[in-house]
């Protein structure tokens, strides 16, 4: 949903907003098993290095990330 219409559902109602970094998804775990069972595998097969083939693995599977802009209050 996007900013603007649940800024006007909430319209004439009290509210709280809190804002918090987001925790990380990956542990390093995961990242070094996606590395070396994914990236590096992958990078030998095609000839690429891994640092290609992590951004070509980047550009082809990640979704873009949408920021909302919000206005500034007075």
């Amino acid at each position: 949903m996007e900013f603007e219409v649940l800024k006007k559902r909430l319209e004439g109602f009290e509210i709280a907003l809190t804002l918090q970094r987001r925790p990380k998804k990956r542990t390093n775990r995961h990242n070094s098993f996606y590395f070396a069972a994914i990236v590096e595998l992958l990078a030998s097969e095609l000839g690429n290095s891994v640092k290609e083939t992590h951004g070509i693995l980047k550009r082809e599977l990640l979704v873009a990330k949408t920021h909302l802009k919000g206005e500034e209050q007075e």
